[in-house]
């Protein structure tokens, strides 16, 4: 299938930030970038609403999102090598489709 963006003219390490995926999306679906960026903040909120009730969504062609408790444990400054107890906390974890996968897979070949 052909992508629906085209990466022509951008530089590798381009970083997609939320306004150039404003700017893509309102392109695509033929919205004003307004109601691009109405999509991304009701994506985001749905997101962030759904991982802390300790749900997992997941984007088949994306990917899926889950929530993950790590434990506390030790952990050393960088800088100094001192040792720091970490705390325990939850993370969000993605794994990738199998879409995005072969994609990136691709670009390497």
């Amino acid at each position: 299938a052909e992508p629906l963006c085209s990466n022509e003219g951008r530089r590798e390490g381009f970083a997609l930030d939320q306004r150039h995926l404003q700017r893509e999306i309102s392109e695509k679906a033929g919205i004003s970038q307004q109601q691009a960026a109405l999509l991304l903040e009701c994506l985001s909120e749905q997101l962030t609403m759904a991982l802390a009730r300790g749900d997992w969504v997941s984007l088949p062609s994306f990917g899926t999102f889950e929530r993950i408790y790590r434990e506390k444990r030790q952990g050393r400054n960088p800088k100094t090598g001192e040792l720091l107890e970490l705390a325990a906390h939850y993370q969000c974890r993605f794994r990738p489709s199998k879409t995005i996968k072969d994609a990136l897979n691709a670009l390497s070949d």
